[in-house]
């Protein structure tokens, strides 16, 4: 196990289930894993807060095995593990920080939320051992009393040979030379219909392959078509695009002000607190994939916005994210060095409705791994001696709009909000640059 992490394992459950997966965490423990139990670890860390150290190991945890049972979808505490993991700490596209799903009894897995039916689901504590890198004992046991019983038999097998050779040396030459010539006709026999089954077998392997290869061929083109549909669209004006989104940053918007953007934007949004608007159709978007430098862009004629397909292959924090703009611009990426940061009208304006969501609320000329991004606009939340800061943030999993903490300002506090680890998505500045 890498001593990156604090924890092989977090193992989250509601605490009504606490004996039925409490026998689960001792078989993974004996693995050799490190499970964070909360019961155990919370008996270690007398005089912590419980919500320090409960966040804590979510960030110091590798993986994420979620106990599926109707106690545990009714328990809010888990929904805010598992949500927390997912959005700072899992990365579908690579294994280094797995989300499991661990199937307990009768569980109905209609009850899961929408974006957790996509995840990896398993009714088997030993094979989430073994996925994880753990060592199943009672494999190992069974292992082991094969290998006895493979020993035993070799044995009396020997014995059974040394005893038809003895044999075999009482019987006259005459008799053995015969006797011999005998096994040596079988012997030829055996391997003449060992080679024509072998020839066949060769023959029905190469036919396998073949098929293997046109399969892998053709999901190969599939997968091309998936990342960068060519999509058609009416040629490139040269005009003003006719919707023009806010493009300069607001350090401190207001929940209202988004309120009334979205309403009247008419963009699509799944958001609480009045942030909502299920009906939004959102924009009509003329999107056009072209490849400069090596990199890909989207442009969205309808917008006159030009935005990386893709964007970070990992989340980071807020002021990372930054850095990440600032790089880009230095690197020249695609070309340009005005890159920057979306504002919250520009991000939300690649929202799409329900009808036509996929896995995410944005078209699939996207890259689908940058499902929650950073955007510029950030707001303010007034603290005794201070205030902390939020980002508004755009999140194309649950097809909302939310602020996150990114720090405080003036004075420290012992209790505050953990900052989220997001993706960012660049969008590049002058619309008519990009029409050279």
């Amino acid at each position: 196990m890498s001593d990156i992490f604090e924890y092989d394992v977090f193992l989250s459950f509601a605490s009504a289930d606490e004996e039925l997966v409490k026998p689960i965490w001792q078989e993974m423990s004996s693995s050799g894993l490190r499970v964070f139990w909360s019961d155990e670890t919370l008996k270690q860390n007398i005089g912590q807060p419980f919500i320090e150290v409960i966040q804590n190991a979510l960030i110091q945890s590798k993986h994420f095995v979620l106990i599926c049972t109707e106690n545990s979808m009714q328990s809010e505490w888990v929904k805010d593990e598992y949500q927390t993991f997912y959005g700072q700490c899992h990365i579908p596209s690579k294994r280094e920080r797995r989300l499991i799903l661990l199937k307990i009894k009768d569980f109905n897995i209609s009850s899961l939320p929408p974006f957790l039916k996509s995840i990896q689901l398993s009714d088997s504590v030993e094979n989430i051992i073994s996925t994880l890198g753990g060592v199943n004992i009672q494999a190992l046991k069974d292992e082991n009393k094969r290998l006895k019983e493979r020993i035993e038999t070799a044995l009396k097998e020997k014995g059974d040979l040394e005893n038809q050779l003895k044999e075999f040396k009482s019987i006259p030459k005459r008799k053995q030379i015969s006797a011999w010539i005998v096994i040596l006709i079988l012997l030829a026999s055996i391997l003449t219909y060992a080679v024509v089954d072998l020839k066949q077998n060769f023959k029905h392997l190469a036919k396998e392959k073949s098929k293997l290869e046109k399969h892998i061929h053709d999901l190969e083109k599939e997968s091309l078509k998936i990342k960068l549909p060519t999509k058609k669209s009416s040629p490139p004006s040269k005009t003003t695009p006719p919707v023009h989104l806010r493009s300069y940053t607001i350090d401190s918007l207001s929940t209202d002000k988004v309120k009334m953007m979205i309403k009247q934007r008419d963009f699509f949004s799944n958001g609480l607190k009045g942030l909502e608007n299920k009906q939004g159709k959102g924009l009509n978007h003329q999107y056009e994939v072209i490849k400069r430098r090596g990199e890909i862009l989207v442009i969205d004629h309808a917008t006159g916005l030009t935005w990386q397909q893709s964007g970070s292959s990992n989340k980071m924090r807020y002021d990372k994210a930054r850095d990440y703009i600032k790089q880009l611009n230095e690197n020249h990426f695609a070309g340009y060095d005005n890159w920057r940061l979306p504002t919250l009208e520009e991000a939300m304006s690649l929202m799409e409705p329900e009808e036509k969501k996929s896995v995410l609320y944005i078209d699939r000329v996207f890259d689908q791994t940058q499902r929650w991004i950073w955007t510029a606009d950030k707001k303010y939340k007034d603290i005794s001696d201070g205030y902390y800061v939020y980002a508004w943030t755009v999140n194309f999993l649950e097809g909302t709009c939310s602020t996150e903490y990114v720090k405080e300002k003036q004075k420290a506090f012992l209790s505050k909000p953990i900052p989220r680890w997001l993706f960012v998505r660049a969008v590049l500045i002058d619309y008519l640059a990009i029409k050279r």
